[in-house]
């Protein structure tokens, strides 16, 4: 499957800044994400990124940081899409598994950070449409889905989004 190309590189600087952690960046050039549909998502020179797509219980040993993985320039794309919202939250998040896959970050690890991040990530198509909060419980229960016989395999967002609904509406009391 074609998932897209990245046009350009990513340079960044880093921004020391207490409330980012030092893990603000800003854009030293436009950077482009086109995807399988030919849209092109663009990151541009002078914006600053955080790579806080994925959701920090997911940082550590397995998944690393947010500036490490085969998905690191996927984020850059990802976080600016975010913040612009100029399109739906689950295009957005969609894009973003494309673009994980675009570089070559493998499929079971995608699906796994698309999951989190469609889950717990913003939303803002819909007053209904909320981010499931972080806590013990819901993440455990996001844990226990993601090993869940139902979700191995699912590598691809179509197979993906009908399991993550009904995660979400279960723990949502929807």
């Amino acid at each position: 499957m074609d998932y897209g190309e990245f046009v350009g590189e990513v340079v960044t600087t880093w921004l020391v800044e207490p409330e980012s952690r030092d893990r603000l960046m800003r854009l030293e050039a436009d950077f482009v994400y086109r995807d399988p549909q030919g849209r092109e998502w663009l990151a541009p020179k002078g914006r600053t990124v955080n790579g806080a797509s994925i959701p920090s219980f997911l940082w550590g040993p397995v998944f690393g940081s947010p500036y490490m993985g085969n998905f690191r320039r996927a984020s850059v794309v990802h976080d600016i899409a975010e913040e612009d919202r100029e399109c739906s939250s689950r295009d957005v998040h969609r894009m973003f598994f494309y673009a994980m896959r675009c570089d070559d970050t493998e499929p079971w690890l995608a699906s796994v950070i698309y999951a989190a991040v469609r889950v717990f990530g913003e939303k803002w198509d819909a007053p209904q449409d909320v981010a499931m909060q972080q806590t013990q419980d819901n993440v455990t229960a996001f844990l226990e889905m993601i090993h869940s016989p139902e979700f191995t395999g699912k590598n691809a967002p179509d197979e993906l989004d009908n399991l993550l609904e009904g995660f979400m509406g279960r723990r949502l009391g929807r």
